[in-house]
Formats: C-alpha cells, sequence, structure tokens
C-alpha cells in the first residue's frame, strides 16, 4: 500500500455569496475550421495552450510536409497561422500531444521523426524558432514514440515514451519510459523503463506532479486481462528522488472498473481523477465505453465513478479539465470537471460533458454532429482567464474540409 503522504494540494472551497444565477444554454461556436492539405495542418488531437490572448496548439498531419504544425489562434483578430511546420527528419514528424510554455518557450514532443524517425523533444520559440532537444533512438537506452506533452519542473522537462527501454512487450519495441530531459542542454536521463508486467506498458498520459511525486497512468499492462490477456492498464506513482515506482491500481474492465486509461490524471481534493476508454459495463461492442474514476494516492483507494453508456458518449481519451469556481449554489460548494468524449452521443461524434466531483453526476452539455462543428474531440478542454471564461478545444475531425476545428464552448 502506498506510503502516507500529505498533498498540499486541496480542493478550493468556494462559498456561495449569492442566488444561483440562471444560466444560459451551453453553446459551441466553432473558430476555425483546418483546411489540411501543404496550406494548413490538419487532426489535432491535444490540449490548446493559452497564452496572452493567443492559443496555440499542434496538428498531427498537414502542413507542407505533410509532418504535422505547431498553429495558432489569435482570439481577438480571429486568426489561424502555422507558426511551424515539421518536415519529419531531423525535427520530428506527427506531433500528437499539446504544448506546455514557460519562460517564453514552447516544449513538446513528436511522436514520429528525429534522426532516427523514433521521436523528439523539442522547443519552440515565436522569436527563435523549433530546436530539437532530444531525438529518440529506441531500443534499451532510449525511449521511442512519445505521446503525450511533457512537464516542466525546475528547469527539467518531465515525460512518458509510449515503447522503448528494453525488448519486452508488442515486437520487442520495449514497454516504454519515464524520461527526465534538461530543457536547456538537452541531456535525458531514463528514470524508468516499463517491464510489462504488474507495472503496466505503453504510458501515453502525460505526468501529473504533486509534492515532488509524479502521477500517471500506463495503457495496458497491470494484470490478465485486455489485450488477449496482457493487462487493461494501471495507475502508478514515480518518485524521482528514490526512483521508486509503485503501482496504485491495476485496471480489470467489466461492469465496476475501467480498462485502457487514456488523459492524464488531476488532483483535487487529495484525490486524482481520469477517465478510461472502455471499461464500465458491456456497451460498445461488450468492452464498455468508459469510465470516470478518482483513486486516493494516500491509501490506493480506488472508485469507479461513472461508467459512459454510448448515448451520453464514449471513449473519453482527452481526460479531465476542473474548473472550481463554476456552478456553486447557495447551500454547498461544486467544483465540476469538464471534458470531452471521442465518440457517442446523438451523432456518434462525440460530446462535451460536465462530471460534478462532490456529486458524482454526469451531464451532456452538447452532442458533434461532425458536420461544420467537428466530430472525434481527442484533447482535454483549456479554460480561459479569467476564471470562469469560456472554454477551448479541438476536434481531429470535421469542419468544413473533414480535418478538424478549432471551438469555443460556454457551458
Amino acid at each position: 500500500m502506498p506510503a502516507i503522504r500529505m498533498f498540499s494540494l486541496a480542493l478550493a472551497a468556494i462559498s456561495a455569496l449569492s442566488p444561483t444565477a440562471v444560466n444560459a444554454a451551453p453553446t459551441l461556436t466553432t473558430l476555425y475550421s483546418f483546411q489540411g492539405g501543404v496550406g494548413d495542418g490538419a487532426g489535432p488531437l491535444d490540449q490548446l495552450t493559452f497564452v496572452g490572448g493567443t492559443l496555440y496548439g499542434t496538428t498531427f498531419i498537414g502542413g507542407p510536409n505533410a509532418s504535422g504544425t505547431i498553429f495558432s489562434y489569435n482570439i481577438a483578430t480571429k486568426t489561424e497561422a502555422i507558426v511551424y511546420a515539421f518536415k519529419g527528419e531531423p525535427d520530428g514528424a506527427g506531433p500528437k500531444a499539446g504544448l506546455i510554455y514557460s519562460h517564453d518557450t514552447f516544449y513538446g514532443t513528436t511522436q514520429n521523426g528525429g534522426t532516427t524517425d523514433k521521436g523528439t523533444v523539442f522547443a519552440f520559440s515565436t522569436s527563435t524558432g523549433e530546436s530539437v532537444l532530444h531525438s529518440f533512438a529506441g531500443g534499451t537506452t532510449d525511449g521511442e514514440g512519445p505521446q503525450a506533452a511533457v512537464t516542466y519542473l525546475g528547469g527539467f522537462l518531465y515525460g512518458t515514451t509510449r515503447i522503448g527501454g528494453g525488448t519486452g512487450c508488442y515486437a520487442s519495441t520495449g514497454c516504454g519510459t519515464i524520461f527526465r530531459i534538461n530543457s536547456k542542454t538537452g541531456q535525458l536521463s531514463l528514470l524508468y523503463d516499463f517491464q510489462g508486467g504488474a507495472d503496466g506498458n505503453y504510458p501515453n498520459a502525460a505526468l501529473t506532479i504533486a509534492d515532488g511525486i509524479m502521477f500517471s497512468i500506463t495503457h495496458g499492462g497491470g494484470g490478465t486481462k485486455c489485450f488477449g490477456g496482457a493487462g487493461c492498464g494501471t495507475v502508478f506513482e514515480y518518485d524521482p528522488t528514490t526512483k521508486a515506482y509503485m503501482q496504485l491500481h491495476a485496471f480489470q474492465g467489466g461492469a465496476t472498473d475501467g480498462a485502457l486509461p487514456m488523459g492524464s490524471l488531476v488532483l483535487a481534493g487529495g484525490l486524482l481523477y481520469g477517465t478510461t476508454i472502455e471499461g464500465g459495463g458491456t456497451g460498445c461492442g461488450g468492452a464498455g465505453c468508459g469510465t470516470i474514476f478518482s483513486i486516493n494516492p494516500v491509501t490506493g483507494a480506488y472508485t469507479n465513478l461513472t461508467n459512459f453508456n454510448g448515448t451520453d458518449g464514449d471513449h473519453p481519451q482527452g481526460g479531465l479539465t476542473l474548473s472550481v469556481h463554476r456552478g456553486f449554489d447557495t447551500t454547498t460548494a461544486t467544483t465540476l470537471a469538464f471534458g470531452p468524449t471521442t465518440g457517442g452521443g446523438t451523432s456518434s461524434k462525440g460530446t462535451i460533458f460536465q462530471f460534478n466531483l462532490l456529486k458524482n453526476k454526469e451531464t451532456v452539455l452538447y452532442n458533434f454532429t461532425g458536420g461544420a462543428d467537428g466530430g472525434d474531440p481527442s484533447g482535454a478542454l483549456t479554460e480561459s482567464p479569467p476564471r470562469g471564461g469560456p472554454f477551448y478545444g479541438t476536434t481531429y475531425l470535421g469542419g468544413a474540409s473533414q480535418s478538424g476545428t478549432l471551438f469555443q464552448f460556454k457551458p
């Protein structure tokens, strides 16, 4: 059982000072439709980053070199621009993850490209352009194929690669790694190599850091169910100081547990919250439509909070976005989480949902149609400042050219 540890991040208590306001109906506005081809990116997959009135993100494909892009969208002028087009070699290709911003620099990963086509960690500045911090080489001494965003802490970037780090798992490519990289020098250190057994395999979400401890998920491994007996995924913690890894939960699927977690974990009130794309019943072809769960990082106590059923969405890939400044009433403080499902809903093109963490209540706020409004939203939502501002997000498909959209959503 995990060692007892005190966490400094706690659930914000919100006191209601006036009667509950009557909110308007939720509205979604398509701000931009990606065009694809050589002139624009296509297929945005992850969360947007809000910096000074401008949204920044990545597209998985498209652009002049068909290797993906970094784009910006100015909210005031309503203009989109490619600020960098990936070339493949040596700068990277296929960025699945979004960007993080620190000290006037964006950082991110590409799944492919680089000197050996096994992915990169890169830095990008609007003044100096893109530079590769590390090109992954795979094998037993390096990771390969990063799919998640990095996390910045104290001058270092921390992240995961989906494969690499050994000779186990599918096609003997390795089961994935946790790495640290110096944001200035690019020096990389492998912190942990997944073995594919109880510790899990294929980590594909960013690391959530609380009091110096890292928490995240693996998409597979951890047990004997799912993937033909290879495991349904795990929640884990890793202490970079002691180099100690600990499994907090091994998913089992079925009616009372999730399977195949995706999306980064969020911390509220001393609990970690996340989503799985399967499990939680027998819907969606028998595998379950996905779940929202919580886990206590101190005790390891796991709770399956809600099961998606398809009509309210299915396969939530993007994870949750907390908004502690919304939804309070005159009697109790409520903390709300928002997120997308990639599929399901009235048109089977995905939904935006709201989840009340205190009441364990999920509500569908919007159903995508796959037309002008987009479809298959895969990344977490970004809440704009000031607190309580609208959310922004992307869809992988849909829009005028079926290359994805960028939207604004007001709950």
